[in-house]
């Protein structure tokens, strides 16, 4: 009696040891299982991000797709001022990847986001920027016509961070007031290189810019063959420039061309082309994609975004 009593409780002892072992086995394999599970959404999140983002090394032709560039963000909105952070974040949020910003410099060389040379017509203050300290601008609230709004002067190191945190490429413009090599040693201060582009509206300002900064893209005006010949000739890569066709239509020619060397073109439909399509409709973009182009400079980026979307689709 003995024997069988000590026989059941070692053959219990086996069972509930292989029970243990058995539990802790499948409780391994679960958390095995659940692991691969968090890799696999972290992949496809990392790759959802992917696809919303694009480095400006990345716009060459041809593009994945048709890319829209906000000129000084979007600047005919109702409630968001140009060349402001907010009005920013909201074409960023809508899906656009390519913002024009202006740059200008305080008396005590501050960088900042403005169009004009005068404070007039899109803040509070009045009379040339270069004449006051960055300690006045910042007091200082935009505008939009008559209307104030809660929104200040933004720094250009605030806008290279947040375009670096964003994911967002900025087509820098560069006033005449402002050196160009403080604006590269701010881009490169900012580790921003992948999310910058100047923009170069002569050759001579192109060779410049590229001998200062090799590494950084250039939208360079090529807006015709002759041109275009002149860029060949310049020492400025293929894979460092993007070609601004103008504002006014150039010959499919062109665009061959520029597309053989792998090179991406904008055009500006800002002013007289978005008034047209705002009458007529926007058939005349589907024109403009037709010649070539490939990425729209536009006072209405919500409105050629929609419509590039919308022609993706169908």
């Amino acid at each position: 009696m003995y024997f069988q009593g000590f026989l059941f409780l070692s053959l219990y002892s086996i069972q509930c040891y292989m029970s243990y072992k058995f539990f802790f086995r499948l409780l391994y394999v679960a958390v095995l299982f659940c692991g691969v599970i968090s890799c696999s959404n972290e992949v496809d999140a990392s790759q959802e991000a992917r696809e919303d983002s694009i480095s400006v090394y990345d716009i060459k032709y041809p593009l994945p797709n048709l890319m829209v560039s906000g000129h000084r963000g979007i600047k005919n909105h109702p409630e968001l001022p140009e060349n402001c952070l907010e009005s920013f974040g909201e074409l960023r949020k809508q899906g656009n990847l390519i913002i024009e910003c202006d740059v200008h410099r305080s008396k005590d060389t501050v960088l900042l986001l403005m169009h004009d040379n005068t404070l007039d017509r899109t803040t509070t203050g009045s009379g040339r920027v270069v004449d006051f300290d960055w300690a006045d601008l910042d007091d200082l609230q935009l505008k939009i016509g008559d209307d104030i709004t809660d929104y200040g002067i933004p720094k250009f190191e605030d806008i290279l961070d947040w375009a670096v945190e964003s994911k967002t490429i900025l087509s820098v413009d560069i006033k005449r007031s402002v050196p160009v090599d403080l604006i590269i040693e701010k881009i490169r201060a900012k580790g921003a290189e992948d999310y910058c582009m100047l923009i170069s509206y002569t050759l001579k300002q192109a060779q410049k810019v590229y001998k200062l900064a090799p590494e950084l893209m250039q939208s360079v005006s090529i807006r015709n063959l002759e041109e275009y010949y002149r860029w060949k000739q310049s020492g400025i890569p293929a894979n460092r420039t993007i070609a601004f066709t103008g504002t006014r239509r150039s010959p499919v020619e062109l665009y061959d061309q520029l597309h053989l060397d792998k090179i991406a073109c904008i055009f500006g439909t800002l002013g007289n082309v978005d008034a047209q399509a705002e009458r007529q409709g926007t058939d005349v973009y589907r024109e403009l994609v037709e010649t070539g182009v490939d990425i729209f400079a536009t006072d209405r980026p919500l409105v050629v975004l929609d419509f590039l979307n919308n022609m993706k689709e169908k």
